[in-house]
């Protein structure tokens, strides 16, 4: 590659980042506003029901992630028009079978952590599901063409509706039911906004080979981000276990308004990163260039130490004293994230490789390791809880660069 090429290609990068991180921004003000009038209106056990209905839904909902869509983004070009048509096909399989998994997972969620108005907001998400397949594989061309302004724009509009609409609704005292309202904004609005996306078509097709090519590393896939965002949200579950209701709140609050914003920030980030780096595989260069990559993401992750030493006055400025014991907690789970940037692109790494079943025992690893270190400390508080997480974030770091590869498995190509 030229050198003209290559400063082409870290600008690209440099503009998809900085459209994502944008609309991540403008996102998170907008959040803020949620954060204000639930803080206000509903009490800590209210925001943690809350906040556990959403990481559920974010559970199940990572599974339209484990579909074809990684594999269109890095797949070569003559073999684009079969896995478009296979991966919508995967696509409309997929979003049937969650949808009736979380519409049924309702009831038996709500008796595990004995709240039954989880059912309720659970069964009322999980049909959104239904609308997303009707524009899956634009969004996957879009992101492939690696020009993500219109993706980021779309993306942008959605989430801002969706946290707005939430405060909105709240201040009509529909209660915790307007977060689930909130993602019938956010799935009506990215699909009438994709549909006008000018992009060609393939509709719909199987083609027998492809199809179980496609099904194999979906399957990977499927694992893959099941682990992903399980370990996002892991703390959610297991600190619902172990704290009181109230003090589940203020952790669930000190998450949201901490972790919500770094996690944004390594979402844009990575975001704009796999494309980048599907490419520069494709042109196989993409492991001359891996330390400028991870250099990048240091870069980012001290962005959430930035965070973490502002959290004592931004906390206190925008939240009422109620709220104001989570500042510690807050600061600690934002030195956590940069652990999590570190390993996310890491393993995105692996996956523009076609190494998906490496990535998948990476990303296991890392999890098993934050397990082990929750089970093993005491915790009756949620900063003790935030300081195991924060311990448990590093640790998994040791055997992910010491054994970066885990379990060996064949590459998985696009050939």
């Amino acid at each position: 590659m030229s050198q003209t090429d290559r400063k082409q290609e870290n600008n690209r990068l440099l503009t998809n980042t900085s459209w994502l991180l944008g609309v991540e921004l403008a996102a998170k003000v907008s959040r803020l506003v949620t954060l204000l009038a639930a803080a206000y209106i509903l009490t800590p056990v209210e925001y943690g029901i809350a906040m556990l209905s959403l990481a559920s839904h974010d559970i199940i909902r990572a599974l339209m992630r484990s579909g074809a869509g990684s594999q269109v983004i890095q797949c070569n070009n003559s073999q684009l028009e079969k896995f478009c048509q296979n991966a919508a096909c995967i696509q409309w399989m997929l979003s049937i079978f969650l949808c009736v998994l979380q519409f049924n997972a309702a009831h038996l969620l709500a008796n595990i952590y004995e709240q039954p108005q989880l059912t309720p907001l659970l069964q009322t998400m999980s049909l959104t599901y239904l609308l997303f397949p009707l524009v899956s594989v634009r969004v996957f061309l879009n992101q492939r063409s690696n020009d993500l302004k219109y993706f980021s724009w779309v993306n942008g509009v959605c989430i801002i509706s969706e946290n707005l609409s939430i405060a909105i609704m709240l201040y009509l005292d529909l209660g915790i039911m307007a977060f689930a309202y909130s993602k019938w904004v956010f799935a009506g609005l990215w699909l009438v906004l994709f549909m006008r996306l000018p992009i060609t078509s393939y509709g719909l097709g199987i083609h027998w080979p492809t199809l179980l090519n496609l099904s194999k590393t979906s399957y990977q896939l499927l694992t893959t981000e099941l682990l992903k965002t399980g370990r996002q949200h892991l703390d959610i579950f297991i600190a619902g276990k172990l704290l009181t209701p109230e003090l589940f709140g203020l952790y669930s609050f000190a998450k949201s308004s901490g972790v919500g914003i770094s996690q944004s920030i390594s979402n844009a980030f990575n975001g704009a990163l796999y494309p980048h780096m599907c490419k520069l595989n494709r042109q196989q260069i993409l492991k001359q260039r891996s330390v400028s990559i991870y250099l990048m993401a240091t870069a980012i992750g001290l962005l959430f130490i930035i965070q973490a030493a502002l959290a004592p006055w931004y906390i206190p400025l925008f939240f009422s004293s109620e709220w104001q014991s989570a500042v510690p907690v807050v600061a600690t789970l934002c030195i956590a994230a940069v652990g999590t940037i570190w390993a996310d692109t890491h393993c995105n790494y692996l996956r523009a490789q076609g190494l998906f079943a490496i990535e998948r025992n990476t990303r296991l690893l890392c999890i098993l390791c934050l397990v082990i270190v929750l089970i093993s400390m005491p915790i009756s508080t949620p900063q003790e809880f935030a300081n195991a997480f924060l311990i448990g974030s590093f640790v998994w770091l040791i055997p992910m660069w010491l054994m970066p590869t885990f379990i060996q498995s064949p590459k998985v190509t696009s050939n």
